[in-house]
């Protein structure tokens, strides 16, 4: 929800006190693992806009897209199977884009992992990896 993502802004900017008025953001941040116990942010920020962060992420080379490609389209085949005709190069598509997208993401996860650009993640930590917010500040700026 994006009430949740103020929320956390609110408590990076110190906004928002810990205090009986904000006690139900406070539980909410803290249910959803944005913020831990002991008032740390749980979630990936990086500061800027979603351009540049991904504009660091490395691609993926030409032959291992097409490898998972044929893969996809192969996967989304067997699904479109169970629909009417007409709607069966739409079905493909849409599985063929997720698979791919899907794929390529945890491949270049993998690599960031190898290469040591990501360190291994606390059991804290796993709960809220996926989540990004692109923001004006840091933690603790």
């Amino acid at each position: 929800m994006t009430s949740d993502y103020e929320y956390l802004y609110e408590f990076m900017t110190s906004a928002i006190a810990e205090n009986n008025a904000n006690a139900d953001k406070f539980k909410r941040l803290r249910d959803r693992k944005y913020i831990t116990e002991d008032n740390n942010v749980n979630i990936m920020v990086a500061k800027g806009g979603s351009d540049q962060f991904f504009a660091k992420i490395p691609s993926l080379d030409e032959d291992v897209e097409k490898r998972y490609a044929n893969y996809a389209l192969e996967a989304a085949d067997v699904i479109a199977r169970n629909y009417p005709p007409q709607m069966r190069d739409l079905v493909i598509s849409w599985h063929a884009d997720g698979f791919i997208d899907n794929t390529v993401a945890v491949m270049v996860m993998d690599i960031l992992y190898g290469n040591g650009t990501f360190k291994q993640l606390t059991d804290r930590e796993k709960v809220t990896s996926n989540l990004i917010m692109f923001c004006d500040i840091l933690p603790n700026e």
